[in-house]
């Protein structure tokens, strides 16, 4: 870098490890090389998946972006690569780096975020750019697009399901954390979420997600959430389904008997054998039910 006539203060931030340091330091540091970019531009990140035909070479000075990352640092200048990247060096010292997993759209925003520019984040994408934070360590910006994302979509129903259409290009395990947050979050009422048919089509990881931390009035709705997917399925297997992957989820012995013996029962989710050993044990948990355990158990057995 000095033999590029790079400011001296680069040199100390790489010698040091500063990663840290606030934007405004950055843009003026940027603006200081920008007039002259295409000369101290050494790295070219070849971005997104080529299966796809979605692929673009984007340009860049390595130091920028080594400022915002520690993974990024090590893997600019040490070569430490994880498995999804590779890396060489040309002739002419540009460094050239496959990036398979990333939009070209979302690792643009980034360059500029990198580059200390303010972003002014928009919800088309930005799953993305989240998913290039949380992979590159960059804490600030992982921030700011998950609070970006819970105030938006708190209870704007609309935009849930759009956002949530953008984590499903994804393993739900990537943003599992998240995700619990978001559902979570959501200040919808959970009878206009599952009577969307926009529910139904969500992969099954996703409605489990919003069964499991979602938060019900009672256990009741958690189960009635739970049935509503199996049934907007359409599922030849809808009884399999609900029992592998829902009912797990779901505390049983937090709904009266009432509700378990007459709608619990005719939903045939449980032979009558698993249906009365989860009423025993909710009269084993609450004294209080105990008064109408007899009348319900022979009604059980009849």
């Amino acid at each position: 870098y000095k033999a590029k006539g790079l400011p001296l203060c680069m040199n100390t931030m790489l010698k040091f490890g500063a990663t840290n340091l606030d934007n405004e330091t950055i843009s003026n540091i940027v603006h200081s090389i920008r007039s002259n970019k295409d000369l101290y531009d050494d790295v070219d990140f070849t971005v997104g998946n080529a299966e796809n035909a979605n692929t673009e070479q984007i340009s860049g000075i390595r130091i920028l972006f080594a400022i915002q990352s520690q993974p990024l640092l090590r893997m600019l200048f040490n070569g430490n690569l994880s498995e999804s990247l590779s890396s060489s060096c040309s002739s002419n010292h540009r460094h050239k780096v496959y990036i398979p997993d990333v939009t070209p759209a979302a690792f643009h925003t980034f360059k500029h975020y990198c580059y200390g520019s303010k972003l002014c984040l928009s919800m088309h994408g930005i799953v993305d750019l989240l998913y290039i934070a949380n992979k590159y360590l960059v804490s600030r910006l992982s921030q700011q697009c998950e609070a970006k994302i819970l105030a938006e979509t708190r209870s704007n129903l609309d935009l849930f399901y759009k956002v949530l259409s953008q984590f499903q290009r994804y393993s739900p395990c990537t943003f599992a954390p998240f995700l619990a947050k978001l559902m979570a979050n959501l200040q919808v009422s959970s009878q206009q979420i599952v009577k969307d048919a926009r529910f139904g089509a969500l992969q099954q990881e996703f409605a489990q997600q919003y069964v499991k931390h979602a938060c019900f009035a009672c256990e009741v709705d958690r189960y009635q959430a739970a049935l509503s997917y199996v049934q907007l399925l359409q599922h030849n297997n809808a009884r399999q389904v609900m029992r592998a992957s829902f009912i797990p989820l779901i505390d049983f012995t937090r709904i009266d008997l009432d509700y378990l013996t007459i709608v619990v029962q005719k939903d045939a989710i449980f032979t009558d054998s698993e249906l009365l050993s989860i009423i025993t044990t909710k009269i084993k948990q609450n004294v209080k039910a105990k008064i109408q355990s007899c009348c319900w158990t022979q009604l059980l057995q009849k």
